[in-house]
């Protein structure tokens, strides 16, 4: 079974440690998932420190879970190793103490980059329907305080709480429409953002806002914030040091900001990422040898899904030829193929080979 979701937080010129600035957009964590858990920001934290990079780990508690080996597939633009897959069993991400939202912020008007204000977006792909089972996308809880943070499916809705270290001051952020259109094995963009200053919170889908029940005290730079206790879990949540609903599928392009974006900037985010298609070229509702003749023709010269772009490029390359290569033998309307881990070279030379000796019999000349 395979999720994926797109998690959202903004950033509008605001400062951190150093006097560096940050403009509008400028994630302060950005995990890409290409075939490596490296955090992409370059943003400074208040100590100077560049935002934590990820370790992928295996087990139920935070201090004596392993370091794994993560596995990758195509990501939501066919990009091969471009998302990481995680099994819904005991695969999570580490992103240390450090790991945002959730860092020390201080009092007064300063409302970045904890807890008070801020976006988290990702993409995700579930190939099931969401059943009863609570999923988390990313999540902490202090034992010493409140302060914690989670967002993904609590089994009944999508839902994201912030919440500083005194009780009262929290977010319940609830799709109160318990949508679940996300889990039809097509990619997905989920965002989350949230207001501390103007007490607004939202939820996004596919860049169009959800409808939201926000209940809880506002959150504003008077709440006190404490360091995390525990390490900050990517795929699962931290809850005191217990890792529990595990993400079941596939991530791709974790990014949290700072403050909360606008729709119009989540929209814009959502349309301007190429998503991958169902490599059916030639509009017959299957993918099959024809398809793979379309792409050899486009390559290097073809800008469209007729002429073999299968993830909206504009470019015929290879990688529409890893997205044909998963999608060999589906049938159906044009969406997003079911996407699995990505072949080594071996055995994709193997089925290539195949595949071109199925064609060289099918449209061998009658003598």
């Amino acid at each position: 079974m395979i999720w994926r979701f797109y998690v959202c937080c903004t950033v509008c010129s605001i400062w951190i440690g150093g006097g560096q600035s940050l403009l509008a957009q400028t994630p302060i964590s950005q995990y890409e998932f290409n075939s490596d858990l490296t955090n992409a920001s370059s943003v400074l934290d208040k100590n100077g420190a560049l935002p934590p990079d990820g370790l992928f780990r295996e087990g139920l508690d935070s201090e004596t879970a392993l370091e794994g080996t993560p596995l990758f597939g195509l990501g939501v633009d066919g990009s091969p190793n471009g998302a990481i897959l995680l099994d819904g069993h005991n695969d999570w991400i580490d992103v240390t103490t450090a790991g945002l939202p959730g860092e020390s912020a201080k009092s007064g008007t300063f409302t970045g980059p904890g807890l008070v204000s801020g976006t988290v977006m990702t993409w995700i792909k579930v190939d099931s329907p969401a059943n009863a089972q609570s999923r988390w996308l990313m999540g902490n809880a202090n034992s010493g305080d409140f302060q914690a943070w989670r967002f993904g499916w609590s089994g009944a809705q999508l839902e994201a709480v912030p919440h500083a270290a005194d009780i009262s001051s929290q977010y319940n952020i609830a799709d109160a429409t318990h949508n679940i259109a996300w889990a039809d094995g097509a990619w997905h963009q989920l965002a989350v953002s949230w207001d501390g200053v103007i007490n607004e919170a939202k939820l996004y889908l596919d860049g169009e806002q959800l409808g939201d029940l926000i209940s809880g005290s506002s959150l504003t730079g008077a709440n006190t914030q404490t360091p995390w206790e525990f390490p900050m879990a990517i795929g699962a949540r931290n809850n005191g040091g217990n890792l529990e609903g595990f993400w079941d599928g596939a991530l791709d392009d974790l990014r949290v900001y700072a403050e909360a974006l606008s729709e119009s900037q989540i929209s814009t985010i959502f349309e301007n990422t190429p998503r991958a298609v169902l490599p059916d070229f030639d509009a017959d509702n299957d993918v099959d040898g024809a398809d793979f003749l379309i792409w050899q023709r486009g390559v290097d010269n073809g800008t469209t899904l007729a002429e073999g772009d299968a993830n909206g490029n504009e470019q015929v390359d290879g990688i529409d030829l890893l997205i044909w290569q998963s999608a060999f033998g589906s049938f159906g309307e044009a969406s997003t193929p079911q996407i699995a881990a990505v072949p080594e070279p071996a055995t994709a030379m193997l089925l290539l080979a195949g595949v071109l000796a199925g064609l060289a019999r099918t449209f061998r000349p009658s003598l």
